[in-house]
């Protein structure tokens, strides 16, 4: 029979410095490797690819993923690139106010920035202490007599979830959290407070890219703290090939950038990296790669690589809409960075359709139509294909914060071109599912997760959260509801009734940047919730 240990018994090997700088995500049909270097999908250390799929086949089809971003000020054009484990723009850690990244503190906390989890892990840990405890709201009695106390190596995760800051009081709130007392502190073993993640199983990484010289682009800092949420779910659907990031970049500096960029730039290697081509759909916001032909080989040897009928592969920007979609071309200069952020080639000059008028998107027809612009009606020979997808912000100032997600979505349901048309397919599936939120079944004991559970059963959410003042609350039933929102120190700084209504949209973005709860209160009772404000 398994056993209880009770929350007295300490865990006394924990550190704070246990977290890895590199995490492997394979809860599906492929496996991502991710690491804090500056380019995901791909070890730079031993240069090695890193986005294997299908997973267990020793082939990948991505050779490595960066995220960029160009900010413009006073004609100054500021880059962060990403990197590697040689060259970076990228450090471990949030962005410090106060400039201590050699602090001993700083480097005890953040050695490292990559976080892994999983949510029957949560599921595990909230269970265990729900029964430690003796609530028994989700969980008999009698059944906690077979909950396994969570191991040490599980604990320690639990506990070094970056949920919180304590150095800089000023970015305070870091990776998700459920705050179970509503005290705006993370303490697992304490209080239950665990991680909140997307998908069945995630990683965190948070980054910034001012505690060092940029060696990679060679440009001065932005001064931005970025965090990305890598997640999959396991499913029988397309989902089971896709992997997702949340990507939160926040202007932490003192500058601000009347004109701002941000992008992906991912270099494909479908299985030999000498024989594909690139095609992008601004209407779907979706960059894609495919097999020059029908056969991925090399020098007639198909071992190690896709064979007849090689997939495609595509990148889905899910949140804003893309403002380019072009070949990448070598860059060496801030000015040629920046043009290739904002749709055009390295030396300034636009990319032009057959017809010689200039695009932002380069390739954009569909490949199995004749009549269609794409690298199979110009004919072009297929080689090694890297490309960028950025999205233009506009302003971006001291204390603004960039939300994006992007897809990575997969088929290889016929041959090279009839696997573009699935991609084309499934990117509209992908942002379905995003738009939705639709819940998917996660944990070995096939149950929504117990973050689902109990916010079922109060009956209200609030999205999005964090937020910059505006939001939705939402409550299953619908009915008059009195909305009353409070400050740390409990005053009341808003409060409003709303008619019969499932939802409402509140907008507090005139309130001071912090942490407030939200009481909602109906005819069955009343529910608080936090809602952070960035």
């Amino acid at each position: 029979m398994k056993t209880i240990t009770t929350l007295s018994t300490a865990i006394f090997c924990m550190s704070l410095n246990a977290q890895t700088n590199t995490a492997i995500l394979d809860v599906n049909n492929s496996s991502a490797f991710i690491s804090n270097s500056g380019t995901v999908f791909s070890n730079t250390t031993n240069s090695t690819l890193g986005y294997e799929i299908p997973k267990g086949s020793g082939i990948s089809a991505i050779n490595g993923v960066q995220f960029w971003f160009a900010g413009k000020e006073n004609n100054t054009v500021h880059t962060t690139f990403g990197g590697s484990s040689a060259l970076t723009d990228v450090f471990h850690g949030p962005y410090s106010t106060t400039g201590n990244y050699t602090d001993p503190s700083y480097q005890t906390i953040w050695g490292e920035s990559v976080w892994h989890i999983c949510q029957s892990e949560i599921d595990q840990f909230v269970l265990w202490y729900d029964c430690a405890n003796g609530d028994t709201s989700i969980i008999s009695a009698a059944d906690c007599a077979n909950i396994m106390t969570p191991s040490s190596e599980l604990l320690t995760r639990i506990i070094n979830w970056p949920a919180t800051n304590a150095m800089e009081p000023t970015t305070y709130f870091l990776a998700p959290f459920f705050d179970r007392n509503l005290d705006g502190m993370y303490n697992p073993l304490q209080d239950g407070d665990y991680p909140i993640i997307k998908g069945c199983c995630a990683v965190y990484m948070i980054q910034n890219d001012s505690a060092g010289t940029h060696t990679y682009t060679r440009t001065t800092p932005i001064g931005i703290e970025m965090h990305y949420m890598f997640y999959q779910y396991s499913t029988f659907d397309y989902l089971n090939d896709a992997t997702f990031v949340d990507v939160m970049a926040i202007n932490r500096g003192t500058t601000n950038y009347p004109e701002f960029t941000h992008g992906i730039s991912v270099d494909a290697d479908l299985g030999n990296p000498l024989d594909d081509f690139f095609g992008c759909d601004s209407t779907e916001n979706l960059m894609y790669f495919y097999n020059g032909d029908n056969n991925d080989e090399l020098n007639g040897q198909t071992n190690g690589y896709y064979g007849f009928n090689p997939p495609a592969i595509g990148i889905v920007s899910l949140e804003n809409p893309i403002s380019s979609c072009t070949p990448s071309s070598p860059a060496t200069t801030a000015s040629e960075r920046w043009n290739l952020m904002n749709g055009k080639k390295a030396n300034g000059t636009a990319w032009t359709k057959p017809a010689g008028n200039p695009t932002p998107f380069v390739y954009s027809g569909n490949p199995i139509n004749s009549s269609d612009w794409s690298e199979v009606t110009a004919s072009n020979v297929p080689g090694d294909r890297r490309a960028i997808m950025t999205t233009t912000d506009g302003a971006f100032n001291s204390g603004d914060t960039i939300l994006e997600s992007y897809a990575f979505i997969y088929s290889r349901t016929g041959n090279n071109l009839n696997n573009v048309q699935d991609i084309l397919s499934i990117a509209d599936y992908a942002q379905t599912f995003y738009t939705t939120q639709s819940q998917v079944q996660c944990g070995s004991d096939n149950t929504w997760g117990i973050k689902e559970i109990k916010q079922n059963k109060n009956g209200m959410d609030l999205y999005p959260n964090p937020s910059t003042g505006k939001f939705t609350i939402s409550n299953t039933m619908s009915t008059q509801m009195t909305i009353e929102i409070m400050d740390l120190t409990g005053k009341t700084v808003f409060t409003t009734k709303t008619m019969n209504s499932t939802s409402t949209t509140i907008d507090i973005s005139d309130k001071p940047k912090g942490v407030y709860f939200v009481k909602v209160i109906t005819s069955s009772g009343e529910s608080v919730k936090k809602i952070i404000l960035q």
